[in-house]
Parts: structure tokens; C-alpha cells; sequence
């Protein structure tokens, strides 16, 4: 699982997230819980970690407002390790949000976008990021 950024990113109202080697889109952030909009879009679930980023889980969506409706499974494992903000992107192209989504998995390799992931994986992540 790789993080991003070198310096306390908890302040930040926009971050850009790399996709490919030396490409970056950038993403509005928001907390668990605030109301989003509804467009199509990117999401990444993300928690704080020695004041970097680390994304559980990268998403793609039609529409933004219904983010934890639409991935209520993941969205509670993903609050379970600790997500703390949500980062959305608007991206009405479909081709382009979905280059980026797949960017991005493939870059980051999220715990939460693998196929299967068991109860320990998931409490080895948690006990990671408490550290």
C-alpha cells in the first residue's frame, strides 16, 4: 500500500493523487459525512497517516451524492480502518474518469479494491495505521 505526499496534508482542501508516473488529477476533500454533490465522478476513501494520505479505496461513480448508499459495504470497512475524508473529483468524461480510476488503483493498490480481502487483512491495516 503506497502513501502520498512528504509534508502534514490534514489542512488541505484540494490534493492532487498521482495516476501514472508523473501524472496527477486533482480532488476536492471532504470529511466522512458531508453531503456531496451529484455528478459523475472519482472518490477516493482515505485516512491521515503520519500526515500523509493513504487511500483505502478508489471509486468510480455516476453519481457523487449517493457515494454511501451506492459502496455501503466498503464505505463501512473503510470507516472501520479509520477513513477520515472523502476525495472527489467531478469528471463528467467517462473515459477520462475511468483512465484515472484505473490509474489510480493500479498505482496505489487501495487494501479495499482487491476482489477479496478477510477480516484479517483488514485488522492488520488497522493495526498498521495505528502505529
Amino acid at each position: 500500500m503506497k502513501n502520498f505526499g512528504t509534508k502534514d496534508v490534514s489542512y488541505l482542501s484540494t490534493f492532487s493523487w498521482c495516476y501514472e508516473e508523473n501524472r496527477f488529477h486533482k480532488f476536492n476533500v471532504y470529511s466522512i459525512g458531508e453531503d456531496l454533490n451529484t455528478n459523475p465522478g472519482i472518490y477516493v476513501l482515505a485516512v491521515i497517516n503520519h500526515q500523509r494520505w493513504i487511500p483505502l479505496f478508489v471509486g468510480m461513480t455516476d453519481d457523487l451524492s449517493k457515494l454511501r448508499d451506492e459502496k455501503r459495504k466498503t464505505y463501512k470497512k473503510a470507516l472501520k480502518i479509520g477513513a477520515t475524508h472523502v476525495h472527489v473529483s467531478t469528471v463528467h468524461e467517462y473515459d477520462l474518469r475511468e483512465e484515472v480510476f484505473l490509474g489510480m488503483i493500479d498505482f496505489f493498490e487501495p487494501p479495499l479494491n482487491e476482489k477479496r480481502f478477510s477480516a484479517e487483512a483488514i485488522q492488520a491495516i488497522y493495526l498498521a495505521l495505528k502505529v
